[in-house]
């Protein structure tokens, strides 16, 4: 019987717009929510996400099917529709 194994494992780290401090120091429970949603929606997995205020880290086991310059939270696949949903207010 075929079958396809894959185990890819990405770290995708992307900050604010000119590193500007706008996300809390403690993790930010909306914006990990709404990144969890769009990963699932891909079928990936992800596996650790932080933030500290300028930029974030998030860990993600690409799924066998997915193409890597679609995955993630503001890859090509959304067309930028969703680039600017969550957002935090600047200190």
């Amino acid at each position: 019987m075929p079958q396809s194994l894959a185990k890819i494992l990405v770290h995708l780290i992307f900050s604010t717009k000119g590193r500007r401090l706008l996300l809390p120091y403690e993790p930010f429970p909306e914006l990990h929510m709404y990144a969890r949603g769009i990963f699932d929606e891909q079928k990936c997995h992800m596996i650790e996400m932080n933030n500290v205020a300028d930029h974030v880290h998030i860990l993600f086991d690409l799924h066998r099917t997915a193409v890597a310059a679609r995955s993630g939270p503001y890859g090509p696949s959304d067309g930028g529709r969703n680039r600017r949903t969550a957002t935090a207010e600047p200190r």
